[in-house]
This record gives C-alpha cells, structure tokens and sequence, in this order.
C-alpha cells in the first residue's frame, strides 16, 4: 500500500516574495519533495484535512451518539488549523517535505468509511517503522539546507501526517499522526544557487558515503537546543563519528606528500600541529588535525584549538569525574564544526570525483 509522509516546518529567515514558491528538493531516486512557500495554506490542504478527520474521529470517542453532521466539524477544523497557522506565521516562510513509499502486506481494518475517504487507527509499532523509513531522508533535507546556512534561522515543526492510499488512491487517514519536531538550523536568501547546493547535499547525504547515524546525530543536536548537556554530547558524538569515517582518506593522501622533499603549506602547517600537541595522546585529535590541515588550512590552528578544549571538557565529563558547569560546554562552537568539516569534506569529494572523471 501506498503511503505519503507530511512534514511541515515553520521558518523565520528565510527571504522569500509573497507569492513565492519555490520546489527546492524533487528527487525521484528516494521518492522526496520539498517546497518553500509564503503560502502554506494552499500546500497543506491534505495534511489538514487528514488531522481535521482523526481529531474529528477522536472527539466522537467521547459521544455517544457520533456527531451527525460529521463533515461539517471536519470543515470546521480545516479551516481552524489554517488560519491558526496563517497568525502564527505572520511573515514567516514553511518548508513542506513529502515522502512517499510502498508498504508490503498492510492490509489494516477500516474504522469508519466515508464518502471520499476511509479512518484507520494505526498502531504505534507501525507508526514507528514509517517513522524508521522516512526520518533519514527527511533529516537530510534538513541537514542539507543547513549546509548552505549563512544566518541563522529559526525553524519549528507546523504540522505533520500519514496518509495511506487504495490502489485507486482513495486516502486513508490515520488516528495516530507523525509528528516530526525540530529547533534550531540556519541558512540564507533562498536562490538559485542555493537550491542547486541543497539538492548537491541531499543527494551526497543519502547516497551512502556517510551513516546515518551522523545525519541524526546532529538533527538531534539542533533537537535539544535547550537542553546543553545532551545537545553538546549529539554534536560531539556526530564529530567523533564523522572524523572516524573519514579520516582515512585523508591520512592516505598526507603520508604521500610527506614523503616528498618540498613540503606544501598545509604539510608544514601539519607538522607544526603535530609538534604543538605532541604530549596529548588523543588518537582522534591526531585525526582531526589531518583531516583540518587538508579541508581548512587557513583556519586549521583555530578549528584545532576549539575541537581540542571541547574534547578536554567532554573527557572531564566522562573519564576524569570532574565536575563541570554546563554554562561552560562550546555547545555552538562543536556545532558549527560539524556542519563546517560535513559541509567540506562534501564538497572535497564532489571535486574529487568531478576531477577524477
């Protein structure tokens, strides 16, 4: 069976004209699409007519009998979502995200059958696989956007649904809705290039070349923006994660260009790093600091300092038992080095490809 994932995010930031829509991601290869819109309302319709149904079903619950003007209510509803999200919005801009897929051997029991459309209550077992199959490519999309960030933004999850579909498309709604929250992300004025490098990213994001669990990690990160000790540790864990990836690639190539007698710049930028923290025996630092020197000489040493106090402060967390302040945690300093070193080591590979063909 046919099924159809809604996300809608809620953003300030983002300039966008009054009557314009932008379709900023239309991949078919993982069946996904994403919209930027002044004018949510005329995107949203099913995903508001699906949470108009089911609240209008739950309410009936509680009554005995039924509403006898059922269609009414859920009119009702639609418009009543809609206009509470044209006063939230005000001048703000929604991203709205549409993932579509197959569902094998879902045959679920229609509660109630209406004219244009059935009412089914889904179980949390299967809410959650859905939610397995469509959160990473979602979360890319996301995580791609924020690659291209510039300024910060404000983004906040609007509203959310399954639908499920007949093979002659006859919607099913749900009871249970998918609800897909998220914080805090950044970007810049939507343009041309920026679409075209959001798209670049989703595709590198879910093609395989990094895991998952990076992605995730650092959606989480944005997740727990108020809370610092758990989003410090979502941003350390996906740096860790990531430098371990990929380190290799970028060790193979330095232990090359060592070998030769005149040594580039970046290659004597690594050597003095090498000297500077030779007492500290973190292996993952020493992975860092050649992955840096290759991805961000010219900042090399500043990057290397922060990465080097926040490891300092997560193993007094973890390893040393000593006390320390949240206040005190580079939460936003970590952040900003994965996305910098996930956005360029995307790019790095994008050359080296374009390069190699």
């Amino acid at each position: 069976m046919k099924y159809k994932c809604i996300s809608i995010f809620q953003i300030k930031g983002i300039t966008l004209h009054k009557e314009e829509n932008i379709e900023l991601l239309n991949d078919s290869a993982t069946s996904i699409r994403a919209i930027l819109t002044k004018q949510p309302n005329s995107y949203c319709f099913e995903n508001d007519h699906c949470i108009a149904v089911c609240m209008q079903c739950s309410a009936d619950l509680l009554r005995q009998p039924e509403s006898s003007n059922f269609e009414e209510k859920v009119d009702e509803r639609i418009k009543k979502i809609q206009q509470e999200r044209e006063k939230e919005s005000q001048d703000d801009s929604f991203l709205i995200i549409e993932k579509t897929g197959m569902l094998d051997n879902f045959n679920p029991e229609i509660h109630k059958q209406y004219i244009n459309y059935d009412v089914i209550y889904l179980e949390d077992s299967k809410k959650d696989y859905i939610h397995n199959l469509t959160i990473h490519f979602i979360n890319s999309v996301l995580l791609a956007l924020a690659l291209e960030a510039k300024e910060p933004l404000i983004i906040k999850e609007n509203s959310g649904s399954i639908i499920f579909y007949k093979e002659e498309n006859r919607p099913i709604y749900p009871f249970s809705i998918l609800l897909l929250p998220l914080k805090v992300f950044g970007t810049t004025v939507i343009e041309g290039d920026t679409i075209k490098q959001v798209n670049n990213y989703y595709k590198a994001l879910t093609s395989g070349q990094l895991l998952d669990i990076i992605v995730k990690l650092t959606i989480l990160s944005l997740e727990f923006d108020e809370d610092i000790l758990h989003s410090f540790l979502a941003a350390w864990t996906a740096l860790e994660i990531f430098i371990n990836t990929v380190y290799k690639d970028y060790e193979t190539f330095l232990s090359e260009e060592l070998n030769k007698n005149n040594h580039s710049q970046f290659e004597k930028t690594y050597l003095r790093l090498k000297e500077k923290y030779k007492e500290d025996r973190s292996v993952l630092l020493k992975r860092f600091i050649k992955i840096s020197v290759q991805l961000n000489p010219a900042n090399t040493e500043d990057d290397i300092d922060k990465f080097h106090k926040a490891k300092d402060l997560r193993n007094d967390l973890f390893h040393h038992n000593r006390e320390v302040d949240e206040k005190d945690l580079p939460v936003e300093s970590v952040k900003k080095l994965v996305k910098k070193y996930l956005k360029l080591h995307l790019l790095h590979k994008k050359k080296a490809k374009t390069y190699t063909n």
